[in-house]
């Protein structure tokens, strides 16, 4: 999500909902501080 609302969405090609859902939380946990850097930048904070 973007500091205007807009929200990027990228299509999972798992075939499994858990495994999407692991593939999720998984890239949460590794790139959190990039996400949050890049919000806070377009959000002029």
């Amino acid at each position: 999500m973007h500091a205007d609302g807009r929200k990027e969405k990228t299509e999972l090609l798992l075939v499994d909902l858990n495994i999407c859902l692991t593939y999720a939380e998984n890239d949460l946990r590794a790139n959190w501080r990039l996400y949050r850097e890049r919000f806070l930048k377009e959000a002029g904070i």
